[in-house]
């Protein structure tokens, strides 16, 4: 092949790989955005299947502080609701942030137990090697790798994580009470 060709070649990939992605969920986001526009008070959230454990802190935030009762769903796409770890839409991961840190500044929760699993979370995804002698971290980051490993699929992985918080916080409240 001849440096012309692949030139060309590599020029019409790039074209296709830009195209395909500025698509790629677009439709959910734009939709959410409008819909709206801060987040707070939507009734249903979305992100795409394959849990890990800044993805399911994140649900639990918004199902929690900013829109309590709200649903998360897990979907390739969606022309409804808020989604949330998604490219292309507001609340999705920035350079040196997870999108549970999004989240909490977003919304400004000053909840210290949801301060403190974030920054939980914040280690995990930024410093994966990460370990800790602390209980809390430890018990945080087993608790949620535990429910994303369960069988069943993400939905009932999710589920899981989420009951997992919130028993976690409930147990924590009472023992300092």
């Amino acid at each position: 092949m001849t440096r012309r060709v692949w030139l060309v070649l590599t020029i019409a990939a790039a074209g296709a790989i830009g195209w395909m992605a500025s698509s790629m969920h677009r439709p959910g986001a734009n939709v959410a955005e409008e819909g709206h526009s801060s987040g707070a008070g939507a009734r249903l959230y979305w992100t795409t299947p394959g849990l890990e454990s800044d993805t399911c802190v994140a649900a639990w935030l918004l199902t929690r502080y900013v829109s309590p009762g709200a649903r998360v769903e897990l979907r390739n796409m969606s022309e409804e609701g808020v989604a949330f770890d998604v490219p292309g839409c507001t609340l999705q991961r920035q350079p040196g942030m997870a999108v549970s840190d999004i989240i909490l500044s977003k919304y400004d929760i000053q909840d210290p137990f949801a301060r403190n699993v974030v920054a939980v979370v914040h280690e995990i995804e930024l410093n994966p090697w990460t370990t800790r002698d602390d209980r809390f971290f430890m018990t945080v980051r087993s608790g949620l790798a535990e429910a994303i490993n369960l069988r069943g699929g993400d939905e009932h992985c999710l589920a899981e994580a989420l009951r997992f918080l919130d028993e976690l916080r409930l147990s924590l409240s009472a023992s300092s009470e």
